[in-house]
């Protein structure tokens, strides 16, 4: 015969065992309503045709949450052109389509009002506001040293000004000088290989350009100047960034006007930000921009491939 006073010992006992019910019950049933609430095809293909009845060339069509991207170019691709997909920004897109689901919002219409919207599973809006008109481009000028190209940067593709930047050591400075004053010959090259298995990383530092010690450098001249410089930095390859951590600095040089701040991009970040202009200059003024990171003494590291966009807007 039970024991009266154990009984209710037993019944707090069972209390977890039906929590564990509970929450697994709670699991299944909503696994199951999120499976059921992700649009299906026939929905995304009923959105895509409201798009395509207002579209005009030269909207940007944005999707959201971001990882509905490539359902969203699987309908919609062929009106994304690739230097829409590797913008650096919106801002220079007057007209702005937006799919989303789930409540999602698309960073590119942050502050913007929708002028058209159609309900359903995905949610399209229309947005459409005062655009800037683009003096200058950067991905539209070769530059010396540099390669235009549409590449990953923060697992996004981003059309930019790739530059292959080395890693600057300011240790070395010094013993550099020194060495680029020791006369060409065989007791140079004896003495640069006994320097070269002491230091491993006095080759790669040798290598760089003198010019480009202190920072690798772009120069791009006769650049128009409105009332916005904006410009986007990031770092290109996901296996050079896996490998090498540090973020990237960039330094802007202008003719004859004051140095704004140092724009800074981490690791698996593209990073976009604004020279403003109350007054532009009134002639168009020569633009170098200065990349640097820095290597600790004893290693001997990749070079990043730099992605670098601006952009001359008024």
């Amino acid at each position: 015969m039970t024991d009266p006073a154990t009984r209710p010992r037993s019944r707090l006992g069972a209390i977890p065992a039906a929590v564990l019910v509970v929450v697994a019950i709670w699991e299944i049933v909503a696994t199951r309503c999120q499976a059921t609430s992700v649009p299906g095809d026939d929905e995304w293909a009923a959105a895509a045709r409201h798009v395509r009845t207002g579209y005009q060339p030269g909207d940007l069509i944005v999707f959201a949450p971001s990882w509905a991207d490539p359902i969203g170019r699987l309908h919609l691709g062929d009106l994304i052109p690739l230097e829409m997909a590797g913008r650096m920004d919106a801002v220079r897109y007057g007209r702005i389509w937006e799919l989303s689901m789930r409540g999602a919002f698309a960073p590119e219409v942050n502050g913007l009002s929708a002028m058209d919207y159609h309900a359903g599973p995905v949610e399209v809006r229309r947005y459409e506001r005062a655009a800037p008109r683009v003096l200058f481009d950067l991905t539209a000028t070769p530059s010396p040293g540099a390669r235009i190209d549409l590449v990953e940067v923060a697992f996004e593709p981003h059309r930019c000004l790739v530059v292959p930047t080395p890693p600057m050591r300011p240790y070395l400075d010094n013993f550099l000088a020194a060495l680029d004053t020791l006369p060409p010959g065989p007791q140079r090259e004896r003495m640069l290989r006994v320097f070269d298995t002491l230091l491993p990383e006095l080759a790669q530092a040798r290598a760089v350009p003198k010019a480009d010690r202190l920072g690798k450098r772009i120069t791009v001249n006769q650049v128009p100047i409105g009332t916005e410089l904006a410009i986007g930095l990031g770092i290109a390859d996901v296996f050079t960034r896996r490998d090498e951590r540090r973020p990237i600095a960039l330094t802007l040089e202008l003719t004859g006007q004051p140095q704004p701040p140092p724009l800074v991009a981490p690791i698996d970040e593209w990073v976009v930000s604004s020279v403003d202009f109350a007054t532009p200059p009134p002639a168009p003024v020569d633009i170098t921009f200065v990349l640097r990171w820095e290597a600790n003494p004893g290693e001997t590291t990749s070079t990043k491939q730099v992605c670098l966009a601006m952009e001359s807007r008024t």
